[in-house]
């Protein structure tokens, strides 16, 4: 297979600005480290003032990276969760089936340590709730009361 030519948008929210600054520099350098990806062009960008906000900054790198295989893409894309992603090279993809058997299970065993992770979560949260309820049944009234009932 050809190596993949693409283009990827990286973004980083955080306080204060120079931890944002720094915190894109070191995912730049990190995915140019990556074995089997080229860094060609990076371009890192400015933290400024997010909103109306003087304390939270967000910043963004746009890095032009050449890939030696589709599955290096692929683990890039969930290693690095760009914000925009776009492909030059080649125009047309050629997989085999154990190529895209391979990406598939990547995919699929990703979103079970995900799904594993929100279970866990979840399973924390009411934990933490049902303890809150036996310490400070007030609280926990008022944490867990809808929307409508905590204005009043």
């Amino acid at each position: 297979m050809d190596k993949i030519h693409a283009s990827f948008v990286l973004e980083i929210l955080g306080r204060p600005k120079e931890k944002v600054e720094e915190a894109l520099q070191i995912l730049v350098k990190r995915i140019g480290e990556e074995k089997g990806i080229k860094m060609i062009v990076q371009k890192l960008n400015e933290p400024i003032p997010v909103g109306g906000s003087s304390s939270l900054f967000t910043s963004f790198a746009e890095v032009e990276l050449e890939f030696e295989s589709m599955e290096l893409l692929i683990a890039a894309l969930f290693a690095y969760l760009p914000s925009h992603i776009e492909i030059f090279k080649p125009e047309k993809l050629t997989l085999t089936n154990s190529s895209l058997a391979e990406i598939a299970s990547a995919i699929v065993q990703r979103l079970h340590n995900y799904d594993a992770i929100t279970k866990k979560t979840i399973g924390d949260k009411e934990f933490v709730l049902q303890r809150l309820k036996a310490v400070a049944p007030e609280e926990y009234k008022r944490i867990t009361a809808p929307p409508e009932e905590k204005d009043k």
